[in-house]
């Protein structure tokens, strides 16, 4: 049935031909025929606002280091993707890729998903580009994420994963990739800021290579665990010889008990 799907999704009489809205509609219908066992059929999400949304039309695009690990993104935020109180868990097991940066780059994507702890009150400083919390015991190298508040310097987001480096007693720097460059944090903060360390399982892996740079919509089918809505979900990728970009949507299967 799947296949059947995916056959359609790539049919160009199947779908219009007018950009990314066009691109999103032409995978949720046929997605929305997919409908299971006692279950909700699966929907495609975009990106609203930096995380997962159904009915988003903005693609979310991810930047693949070269032969390492790029920056890593969180896509959904924990809350409930599927409207109603009763959805609980989700499968992810398909990538719509609308566009590569460059064409024939083998690009691994790698997905994680978890929980991040209870946020840890800090300030920044942007003479120094430290983050201070006394005696905050942490370690480089250690992921963590920051609350998304109006309070963020300039140069540090909410949506993206940092790794210490620098560690003092007191204070650290936050890096984009493992022991990389610090963050240059550009702006005072509004106010203080909170940071949340990070619980994470790999959920799978992804090969992709697409011979065009621009294809509408090629999708990879896969399998994953069945994982709670509460969980987050992050992403990140490394590319061969040379960085890549990869501008995709996702397809999910919701479950309602």
């Amino acid at each position: 049935m799947v296949d059947s799907i995916v056959s359609q999704i790539i049919n160009p009489d199947l779908r219009p031909t007018t950009g990314l809205a066009a691109v999103y509609d032409s995978i949720g219908y046929m997605l929305a025929e997919l409908d299971g066992h006692a279950h909700s059929p699966m929907q495609c999400y975009g990106k609203a606002s930096d995380t997962m949304s159904r009915g988003a039309v903005d693609q979310f695009q991810l930047t693949a280091g070269a032969d390492a690990y790029g920056t890593e993104l969180q896509v959904h935020n924990g809350t409930v993707i599927e409207s109603g109180s009763a959805t609980k868990y989700f499968d992810f097991n398909t990538l719509f890729v609308v566009a590569v940066g460059t064409a024939n780059r083998a690009t691994f994507i790698e997905f994680y998903y978890g929980t991040q702890n209870t946020g840890v009150v800090c300030t920044s400083d942007k003479g120094t580009d430290k983050i201070t919390k006394a005696t905050h015991g942490l370690s480089n190298g250690t992921k963590l994420m920051f609350s998304p508040t109006a309070n963020l310097p300039a140069g540090i987001n909410s949506y993206t994963v940092y790794y210490i480096i620098n560690k003092a007693d007191n204070d650290f720097e936050v890096s984009l990739t493992s022991g990389g460059a610090k963050v240059d944090i550009t702006g005072d903060a509004g106010g203080a800021i909170n940071y949340h360390t990070l619980n994470q399982t790999l959920l799978t892996e992804i090969y992709i290579s697409m011979a065009a740079t621009n294809a509408d919509s090629v999708p990879y089918v896969f399998q994953s665990p069945r994982v709670t809505c509460n969980n987050r979900l992050w992403m990140r990728g490394k590319a061969k010889t040379g960085t890549n970009t990869v501008d995709m949507f996702f397809g999910l299967h919701t479950y309602s008990g």
